[in-house]
């Protein structure tokens, strides 16, 4: 099964032959050139036509299945997903604000308010350490007392 995808302009666009495959993939998938339902090539098939590792084929593969642009059946192959031309045009659009919780929305308001960023907030933290009379180390109370006698408790004496 050939499918005709323009790989070679990916290849030049992206570092990684299975990311440029990927990418041929989705678009193609994006663009309606493989409908829903589409039996895709096996991986050994499809490393054949383009030239590439079965490895870079299956890795493609898995990207797209774990974004829901296709699925499979054991035993039978890989298939284009059901509504996965459709879905993919709002992925792109990194510019939209996300969809904040209550908490995260009150968060926002606080932080983006212009009479938050005029207080100073000042945290305080202490840190004390118990006394060493208290520690009760089996290694701290024999290097406590090697020091106590004048000898070296370090490992590195040269």
């Amino acid at each position: 099964m050939e499918l005709g995808l323009a790989i070679d302009s990916y290849l030049k666009k992206y570092r990684y032959k299975y990311l440029a495959l990927y990418h041929a993939l989705r678009d193609a998938i994006v663009e309606g050139m493989l409908s829903e339902g589409t039996r895709l090539p096996a991986t050994r098939e499809l490393s054949r036509q383009y030239g590439l590792s079965r490895g870079a084929v299956a890795q493609s593969y898995d990207m797209l299945l774990a974004e829901g642009f296709v699925f499979t059946k054991i035993g039978s192959g890989t298939y284009v997903a059901k509504g996965a031309s459709l879905a993919t045009h709002d992925i792109e659009d990194v510019h939209s604000s996300p969809v904040l919780s209550t908490w995260g929305q009150r968060v926002s308001d606080i932080m983006l308010s212009p009479s938050s960023h005029s207080k100073k907030s000042t945290a305080v933290i202490c840190y004390s350490e118990p006394p060493i009379s208290n520690r009760s180390s089996a290694v701290f109370r024999t290097a406590q007392r090697a020091v106590e006698m004048g000898k070296s408790s370090s490992r590195n004496d040269y």
